[in-house]
């Protein structure tokens, strides 16, 4: 082989390396549990509140709520994961994190029905929900 074909077998090698390092670890059943997860709590936090989200809404206040209203290995499959709850007076936006790589992996808008940023399962989807706003 020549220089440069062993140059490109290399770097396409260490490419493959890294992308395969980035991904998660989170199995597709685990995944499936957190996007439940998700849409349950949006019940929860709604039932809890109505359509007026307080301003103050916060992570901690969401996972009380959820520990009180939702399936209790619903609540433990978020305890696994970094979460950050942004109130949007209405609704509110739930982002969730792999704990490892902190990225983002789901997000989910309150007022619709199903989680709407299931990033795992299709990653072409925007990483960064709130510019919709």
């Amino acid at each position: 082989m020549d220089k440069t074909t062993t140059k490109v077998i290399t770097l396409l090698a260490s490419t493959i390396l890294l992308a395969c390092a980035a991904q998660t670890r989170i199995t597709k059943n685990e995944y499936d549990l957190l996007k439940t997860a998700a849409y349950t709590s949006s019940y929860a936090i709604i039932g809890e509140y109505g359509d007026n989200i307080p301003d103050d809404l916060n992570t901690e206040k969401f996972l009380q709520v959820a520990q009180k209203k939702i399936p209790a290995f619903y609540y433990a499959e978020f305890k696994k994961y970094d979460l950050e709850v942004m109130p949007m007076k209405t609704y509110y936006l739930l982002k969730v994190y792999d704990p490892e790589t902190h990225k983002l992996i789901l997000y989910d808008y309150s007022c619709t029905e199903y989680t709407d940023g299931n990033i795992l399962d299709e990653p072409q989807q925007d990483n960064h929900p709130e510019r919709s706003l």
